[in-house]
């Protein structure tokens, strides 16, 4: 073998593995050593685990009940080897030279999945891919996972410029292709073959004193141009003047122009020529002049000429006019996330006139994104927000779209004070990660621009859009929070919800569920978010010190499909540190609290708290609050919370909300007295925090007496 795992019981291992190891499925206590890889010399602080896996009655792949797998800590995120040199060769198994088998256990970057994780998660994803590969379900049905592509295929080939020029220049070069530039990169296009249609391209910098001052309509004014900047057109005239078969070919002339006509003084001009002869008994060139039938040029009554110059440019002056816009934004607004919905959304503003843009984007263009994509087979291969950089700033010949193509994690300075210098963050990424990092910059008081968040969930029936604006740092996992707490109330969270099976995931993108939604909710979606966005762009003050929550729904009647949104404020929350945890108290939850305090006229009162916890960052956030069951029982100096249909409440309202919003802890008053806790609540409290640590959770405690609120956090027994 080339490698080993040398064992160094000195260091540590995460106590959380081995308070969890049956839990987890853990054969044997977790081990810390090294991994050395002998054909590299090199080694690797790295946890050897072996995880008892659930085997199908029927394995379709060699996985064991129990594997022996290597997690290497050298990482941002943890990788996993298999110490089987015969592990199966499976998807998601990557192998290179000198190292032992890889395990990719998941579809998307290894940092983005890790970033809101634990050891624990991650051990048991490795669990669950184990018992996938085992029963043949790591690829599932109708849905595409491509490790590997071949880039060759979409068509584009980098060339040598000076090269191609120079052939450019002879009026020899020919071939059914353009040029294009995206991203800083020249390429050569292969474009469309048609039976009919050759394209020629010609590039001539350095032109006459004439100046090209009309577009030519006729077949010998073209030559004649062609012949005055230096490009002969006529050896790919005559090929088709010979036979009486209808011909059809573009030539596309570009310079370098002494004035404008379309586009920047000085600018590369492209000026296209499309040729149509119609099909006629003979060759014949009838009225034709001596030098027409020297070139054996047919006379214009069989040729014509289409000239397709742009006459004036599209501007955003122009866009705004054609859209209906009032005025549009001397900022620029970022946009993080250029896939299917962040594409739409793009498009729609910048197409409107509504602002220049900052793309962030780091995905490629693939094949499968064409189904809902704004980019096309062209772009396939160059990254999504290069591309779409390219597109607009076509549109407009000018710096209207700039990108960031890279990772956003960690946030680099000089990206920070691109995004500050914008009106404002519209976060339409699929990364947790991404997230994170822009809440840590707010809380750090680096990011002074507030914050915009777009996602689609459930199959695409339901958008959101969360506008988050407050002083204080409130990352999008408050707002989302909120939204959760709507579900009773609305049937489109609800349904998202539903549906959802794993964390929240914001984004339009292929990922979870969202990979299935079709084009036209997408763009049902993308046109109300961009509707809300524009109105957001042409306010003239600041957002509001507000938090909005925008849900969009898409409902079927019959045969006939509906919409309808809603629009909610979202006031501060007030937050608590406590024992290293962070507890967002909802606005609207504790004013229910408070008012069922009033409510009780001096006697105490009690209930139940519910919400989504953060265990990697310890956050939780408090979406609803019940009132205590009706076998509850209170008095001026006591309250005992009921029972009597919790079990059965709690177990829908968890269904009800895709696993993601739980117990806890309680709530009771104290309407006579503070907010601090008794040692009655002292008791009760690590009574419950027994029951709730054993699911790394904290036991909170809310007070209040009616004016005041406190929380409290027990996290020991």
């Amino acid at each position: 073998m080339n490698y080993r795992f040398e064992p160094l019981p000195e260091q540590a291992v995460p106590n959380e593995l081995i308070q969890m190891q049956d839990e987890l499925g853990l054969a044997t206590a977790p081990v810390a050593g090294y991994l050395i890889v002998l054909s590299k010399k090199i080694k690797l602080k790295a946890l050897e685990v072996t995880i008892r896996t659930p085997l199908p009655i029927k394995p379709v792949a060699s996985i064991q009940e129990e594997e022996k797998l290597w997690l290497i800590l050298e990482t941002r995120a943890p990788w996993c080897y298999s110490a089987r040199e015969d592990f199966p060769k499976l998807h998601h198994v990557m192998r290179e030279k000198g190292f032992p088998p890889r395990i990719c256990y998941t579809d998307i970057e290894d940092d983005d999945w890790i970033v809101d994780k634990t050891f624990p998660d991650f051990i048991i994803r490795l669990r669950q891919w184990l018992a996938d590969a085992a029963a043949g379900m790591l690829v599932k049905e109708d849905e595409r996972y491509e490790p590997l592509w071949i880039s060759a295929s979409d068509g584009l080939i980098e060339f040598n410029e000076e090269d191609v020029l120079n052939n450019m220049e002879s009026g020899k070069w020919r071939t059914h292709a353009f040029l294009r530039k995206i991203g800083g990169t020249k390429y050569l296009q292969i474009g469309d073959k048609y039976d009919e249609i050759v394209v020629d391209v010609f590039y001539q910098p350095k032109i006459s004193q004439k100046v090209w001052d009309t577009i030519p309509s006729k077949v010998i004014d073209v030559v004649e141009l062609g012949k005055d900047i230096g490009c002969d057109v006529s050896h790919i005239i005559e090929p088709f003047s010979k036979d009486s078969q209808t011909a059809i070919f573009l030539i596309i002339f570009g310079v370098k122009r002494p004035k404008s006509i379309s586009g920047k003084e000085n600018a590369n001009e492209w000026i296209g020529c499309l040729f149509i002869r119609k099909k006629t008994n003979k060759g014949v060139l009838v009225g034709a002049t001596k030098q027409e039938k020297k070139m054996k040029i047919s006379p214009d009554k069989i040729w014509s000429v289409n000239c397709l110059p742009v006459r004036s440019r599209f501007t955003m002056e122009l866009a705004r006019m054609t859209s209906g816009w009032e005025k549009g934004c001397d900022k620029r607004v970022a946009i993080i996330g250029a896939g299917a919905l962040g594409s739409t959304i793009i498009d729609q503003l910048v197409r409107g006139g509504l602002c220049k843009v900052f793309i962030v984007d780091n995905d490629i263009l693939s094949p499968h994104n064409l189904a809902r994509h704004q980019l096309r087979n062209s772009e396939l291969g160059f990254k999504k927000a290069e591309g779409m950089a390219a597109y607009l700033n076509d549109l407009y010949d000018n710096e209207t779209a700039t990108v960031y193509p890279h990772k956003l994690f960690p946030i680099e300075r000089h990206v920070l004070d691109e995004l500050n210098n914008c009106k404002f963050v519209l976060d339409l990424s699929t990364s947790r990660a991404v997230q994170v990092s822009l809440g840590e910059c707010r809380h750090q008081g680096y990011m002074k621009v507030p914050v915009v968040t777009g996602f689609m969930g459930a199959k695409g029936e339901v958008a959101f859009l969360l506008i988050d604006s407050f002083k204080k740092y409130i990352n999008g996992n408050y707002l989302e929070a909120e939204l959760i707490g709507m579900h009773q109330a609305n049937s489109g969270v609800k349904k998202w919800l539903l549906s959802s099976k794993d964390v929240i995931e914001p984004g339009g993108g292929c990922r979870i569920v969202s990979s299935k939604v079709p084009w036209s909710l997408i763009s049902l979606a993308g046109g109300w978010a961009g509707q809300n966005i524009a109105g957001l762009i042409q306010e003239t003050e600041t957002l509001r010190d507000i938090g909005r929550i925008g849900v969009f729904e898409v409902y079927k009647e019959g045969l006939s499909w509906n919409t309808k949104s809603i629009w909610l404020n979202v006031k501060e929350p007030t937050v608590f540190e406590r024992s290293g945890w962070f507890i967002y108290l909802s606005a609207n939850v504790e004013k229910i609290i408070k008012e069922t305090c009033l409510e009780k006229d001096g006697c105490e009162a009690c209930g139940i708290l519910l919400g989504t916890i953060n265990r990697a960052r310890k956050i939780a956030f408090i979406t609803t609050s019940w009132r205590g069951p009706t076998d509850s029982d209170a008095g001026e100096n006591y309250c005992v919370r009921g029972r009597e249909g919790l079990r059965i409440k709690l177990d829908n309202n968890l269904r009800d909300t895709g696993s993601q919003e739980v117990y806890l802890g309680e709530w009771h008053s104290h309407p006579k007295g503070s907010t601090v806790m008794s040692a009655i609540d002292l008791a009760t409290s690590k009574e419950m925090a027994k029951r709730l640590i054993e699911f790394g959770l904290p036991a909170i405690l809310v007070i209040t007496n009616g004016n005041e609120i406190d929380a409290h956090v027990i996290t020991e027994k």
